[in-house]
């Protein structure tokens, strides 16, 4: 189960990469890292800017956020010994949070 959620974690970093690829965001809020600061902070998330919750940002461009966001919060129910039902994880990263 681990192995997959970092796998999925993985094709989401590809998935945003290729999306900053394929687009030019004109948000002021948001920069393009180079190489090496997105190795020295750990992807092109370093990148975001994803002010909001999932499905409720105020910039467009976050859909892969929301899903790495939703991954996060997924993986961390688990852990917690309550029901799921009353569980509400907030996952807040560097990412304008």
């Amino acid at each position: 189960m681990a192995k997959q959620k970092r796998d999925k974690t993985f094709e989401l970093i590809e998935k945003e990469t290729q999306r900053q690829n394929d687009t030019l965001q004109m948000i002021p809020s948001e920069n393009y890292a180079s190489a090496a600061v997105r190795e020295a902070m750990g992807s092109v998330f370093t990148n975001k800017y994803a002010e909001g919750y999932p499905g409720k940002r105020y910039y467009q461009g976050n859909e892969v956020v929301d899903e790495l966001e939703n991954l996060c919060r997924e993986s961390g129910k688990p852990a917690l010994p309550v029901s799921t039902a009353r569980l509400c994880i907030i996952f807040w990263t560097k990412m304008g949070k």
